[in-house]
């Protein structure tokens, strides 16, 4: 699905699912979520100049595990973020959305 759309990407990144937490957990790593839509311009934006930037890769890559889903693929992560992005910011949010979870096993 949508991780493999960006395989080419530096940053690795895994999809939301039972072995990226684990994994987040097993090396206590915090979890970078991106929450994208496929259409959006800024969503390419990301792509280029973060998760395609070999810099970038070599820290998020050795100090995170990086998850990165689609927010029509999975609506109800993105109603959870989006929604917590709104009462934290006192703000609308939107796409694409990339925030920190520090904790796997609070998830």
């Amino acid at each position: 699905p949508y991780p493999k759309q960006h395989a080419e990407n530096s940053v690795d990144c895994s999809p939301w699912c039972k072995e990226a937490l684990d994994k987040a957990r097993l090396k206590d790593k915090p979890i970078l979520l991106s929450i994208e839509n496929s259409p959006c311009y800024w969503r390419h934006v990301m792509t280029y100049e973060f998760f395609g930037d070999e810099e970038t890769a070599k820290i998020t890559n050795k100090y995170s595990i990086n998850i990165k889903v689609s927010g029509k693929e999975e609506p109800d992560l993105d109603k959870i973020y989006q929604t917590s992005q709104i009462l934290l910011n006192k703000k609308s949010s939107g796409w694409p959305l990339t925030t920190f979870q520090s904790r796997a096993d609070s998830l």
